[in-house]
């Protein structure tokens, strides 16, 4: 990417590596050093977080059938809410740090600027005191206010969009094209403290008709 900018700065080009390295008019512009670290923040958030999302849902919707039944009897008006819940119940990020920018107090907790504190989002997407029944997967959950895109704010996913689209596309391809596929063993989980990743997720399925 480094590469791609330094070839690229002060260019005609109407492509993206273009524009971020390139000083607009008022005079801003990625360094190169910027821009290596925002190709890789989409390339590994992008990739690593959905693909999780994508086989926690086969293992999710295979632990409760009839949750994968509800879904299929109308995917079209169930689907929005059963990738926020799967998001939430899988929640791919576990956690993140963050630096405290002023003294503040949360929950009766005094923190100081510079403090250091992390944001546990598998234990805010099973708080009782605001989901019922956290632990249960339910895509009829509503309100679902899961914290598995981040929280408000800035750091706000910057592909949620997309990721859920990622989620809807694949689910209404597997469910049509394989209706009966389904985990066949526990999976293969990642050893971190930070991805609530599957390496591998051992499943089963009726080839469809040659002609399907």
């Amino acid at each position: 990417m480094r590469r791609l900018g330094k070839e690229r700065r002060g260019g005609s080009g109407d492509d993206l590596v273009t524009r971020l390295v390139t000083p607009n008019a008022d005079g801003e512009a990625l360094t190169f050093q910027e821009a290596g670290s925002f190709f890789i923040l989409p390339v590994a958030a992008g990739n690593e977080t959905t693909r999780n999302a994508i086989a926690h849902a086969l293992r999710l919707f295979t632990e409760f059938p009839e949750q994968r039944r509800l879904l299929m009897a109308d995917f079209e008006g169930r689907i929005a809410g059963a990738v926020e819940e799967v998001v939430r119940h899988s929640t791919p990020v576990i956690h993140f740090r963050r630096n405290v920018t002023r003294d503040c107090e949360l929950n009766g907790a005094p923190l100081k600027k510079g403090d250091m504190v992390v944001l546990l989002c598998s234990s805010a997407n099973r708080d009782e005191a605001v989901f019922t029944d956290p632990d249960a997967f339910d895509i009829t959950r509503s309100p679902d206010p899961h914290v598995g895109f981040g929280g408000p704010g800035p750091h706000y996913c910057l592909g949620v969009h997309l990721a859920r689209r990622e989620v809807t596309v694949m689910l209404r391809k597997l469910f049509t094209r394989l209706p009966d596929i389904r985990a066949t063993g526990d999976p293969d989980r990642l050893a971190s403290s930070f991805s609530n990743g599957i390496k591998r997720l051992p499943f089963d399925f009726t080839p469809p008709a040659p002609d399907a």
